[in-house]
């Protein structure tokens, strides 16, 4: 449906326009790193050098070490924290002679020596740091850290009926519920969960252990979210309340486009999954991204569907943006070109 052209020209298009705003490459909390996973993948894309001199650059100026996030407990070694890590991994692997693993490995040794399974009390953890383990659990052949991923992936809010996760214990229905009266499912939680799952799936061998409860879990998510999709291709904010919220958003729908693209790939869903995630990318390159390259309409930093967004005017979510969502659209982009090309 696409050509190499015409996507590596959006991957340019989007990733020019960020590097340029943005020449400073920032530090590596998550929204930092979520941008990052996407500017190396279209590195791997593109071939444009540019592109890996400001992921090293970027490496290099926060030592290739974790963001100090803070967690609930101090012992904890925040999800949103090692999300760089999954950057670093893949800098090491193009570039040998860059960079160290060395705060890497012995801060995520912390986290799986660990005996305490309750740091992932919040699902975006999925996204940030599942994949990230299993990278780990590859790369050094350990499972320790694919052990640890199943431990903490099991303590999040997952509703076995609605296939959709809670974004955390706040949100379950005896506390919270949208103004309708409907459980309250945030999409980029959501989205960040299907994605994140999608991308750990991506690196693990079939025959895994635990690869069929993840695949189930996916699989499953996937016909609920399908389920939610608005009229115009996108996502709303809350995924079982459109009422609430009517207009699509961009980085609740960048996620589930990403996660059904890789998962139609990897033959985990069928060829009919290939069209939502297509029917997504359209909404994003039709409402979202600019002629400049700019990417619009992106829910602010927030933990449920009103947060950075119920009250805003339309103009001000047209120009409300994020680094995770560029970094995701890049994703896409680049699974296209794995897809189409």
């Amino acid at each position: 449906m696409y050509t190499a052209e015409y996507l590596k020209n959006r991957i340019k298009l989007v990733n020019n326009y960020w590097i340029a705003k943005n020449p400073d490459s920032g530090n590596a909390n998550w929204k930092r790193g979520a941008y990052m996973i996407g500017n190396i993948s279209a590195y791997e894309s593109t071939k444009d050098a540019k592109y890996l001199d400001y992921a090293i650059k970027w490496a290099d100026d926060n030592d290739w070490s974790f963001y100090k996030e803070q967690n609930k407990k101090a012992t904890a070694i925040h999800a949103d924290a090692m999300l760089c890590g999954d950057s670093y991994l893949k800098l090491l692997n193009l570039c040998p002679d860059k960079g160290t693993d060395k705060h890497i490995v012995t801060q995520t040794d912390a986290l799986a020596d660990n005996p305490e399974n309750d740091d992932w009390w919040w699902i975006d953890a999925i996204y940030m740091a599942f994949p990230f383990l299993q990278k780990m659990g590859v790369k050094y052949g350990n499972e320790k850290y694919c052990e640890k991923a199943h431990s903490l992936f099991d303590y999040a809010l997952y509703d076995e009926k609605e296939h959709l996760w809670y974004r955390d214990d706040r949100f379950t229905p005896d506390k919270e519920l949208t103004s309708n009266g409907k459980k309250l499912f945030w999409a980029r939680g959501n989205g960040w969960v299907f994605a994140g799952l999608a991308r750990g799936l991506d690196t693990m061998k079939t025959d895994d252990k635990y690869y069929a409860k993840y695949k189930q879990v996916f699989c499953d998510m996937a016909e609920s979210i399908r389920d939610c999709v608005n009229v115009d291709g996108g996502f709303t904010t809350s995924l079982h309340d459109k009422a609430e919220f009517p207009d699509s958003e961009t980085s609740g729908t960048a996620l589930f486009t990403l996660g059904f693209l890789i998962g139609v790939r990897l033959g985990l869903l069928d060829e009919s999954y290939y069209q939502t995630g297509i029917n997504g990318f359209e909404w994003l390159n039709k409402k979202a991204v600019n002629t400049s390259g700019r990417i619009g309409y992106v829910q602010g930093v927030s933990w449920g569907p009103d947060m950075a967004w119920g009250n805003l005017s339309d103009e001000e979510r047209k120009m409300s943006s994020g680094d995770y969502a560029v970094g995701t659209y890049l994703l896409i982009c680049s699974e296209l070109l794995k897809i189409s090309c």
